[in-house]
């Protein structure tokens, strides 16, 4: 956190120093960006269409009765290397792309 809080005020120092201003208009840049970032998140998020394979009633089934069959001692990547390798085969759900490890974790 502290690097990338280094970066922006070299980053706003820099448009500061463009437009022929200094540290304060900096700080000022730093505040807008923050607020426009804010705003943006708030804007878009959930506004990306995803279909999760979760919401097909036999993904959720088969994986259910997985989780019971280890009882739970599990980890993320296990769960992903499962529906990857053993559910999404047995159903032929084509995949437009692989579950990330992030998606997982």
């Amino acid at each position: 956190m502290q690097l990338s809080f280094k970066r922006k005020i070299k980053a706003s120092e820099a448009v500061a120093e463009v437009i022929g201003d200094g540290p304060w208009f900096a700080k000022c840049v730093r505040k807008w960006t923050n607020i426009c970032m804010k705003e943006l998140i708030q804007h878009f998020h959930g506004k990306f269409p995803s279909k999760s394979l979760l919401n097909n009633e036999l993904v959720s089934l088969k994986l259910a009765a997985y989780l019971r069959s280890q009882n739970f001692k599990i980890n993320p990547i296990m769960v992903k290397n499962y529906i990857e390798q053993q559910i999404i085969p047995q159903l032929g759900i084509e995949l437009v792309q692989q579950i990330s490890l992030r998606t997982a974790c």
